[in-house]
């Protein structure tokens, strides 16, 4: 049976760690509501890369344009700001990214299907309405500063269908909350 996933958890957290871990060890494909926003700030600035390694996405770019202005914005900076998008079409980031999902669906190629960034209550409630089951991680130790667009992400952390601590010690722990909930579940009454 296929299974339809969601991370939810604050910056830093460690959603993308568990998304790889998921990708290759139980084959999901993964989807992030913020990869639209991304590919959309790459079109606009074509010098900003579609992504960037965790920690570095934090550090100031140092770009001088043809035109001789200098970038000395963060890539997360950059993201951020072009979050405002949302103020002209709320849902903007959800449709591009359900538009996306339903055409790999329609496929068929794909039983797995990860989204890796929940942020908004709206990202949750859809996620929620469409048979994700949300993955909620919480970590114990804080490595980026708090953003505005976690405020959502703790306020739904206990609607969320699981909870898991990440305490940085490694993948095994994850794997092991995986399997007892996602792997070796069994059908009520067998």
């Amino acid at each position: 049976m296929a299974n339809k996933i969601a991370l939810m958890g604050v910056s830093g957290s460690g959603k993308d760690f568990t998304a790889e871990f998921l990708i290759k060890h139980f084959q999901y494909k993964r989807f992030s509501f913020s990869d639209q926003l991304k590919k959309l700030a790459h079109c606009i600035y074509p010098w900003l890369d579609v992504d960037y390694p965790p920690l570095i996405k934090e550090k100031k770019l140092d770009i001088t344009l043809p035109t001789g202005e200098r970038i000395t914005k963060s890539p997360r900076d950059i993201w951020l700001h072009l979050n405002g998008l949302r103020d002209i079409e709320r849902h903007i980031f959800i449709r591009m990214l359900s538009e996306e999902i339903d055409a790999v669906e329609s496929d068929g190629t794909v039983t797995n299907i990860l989204i890796s960034d929940i942020r908004s209550t709206d990202e949750f409630e859809w996620c929620k309405s469409h048979g994700f089951a949300v993955i909620y991680i919480k970590h114990e130790k804080q490595i980026y500063q708090d953003y505005t667009i976690d405020s959502q992400i703790k306020e739904n952390g206990a609607k969320a269908d699981f909870t898991f601590v990440n305490k940085f010690e490694g993948i095994e722990s994850f794997k092991e909350f995986y399997i007892k909930n996602f792997v070796e579940k069994e059908p009520s009454g067998a």
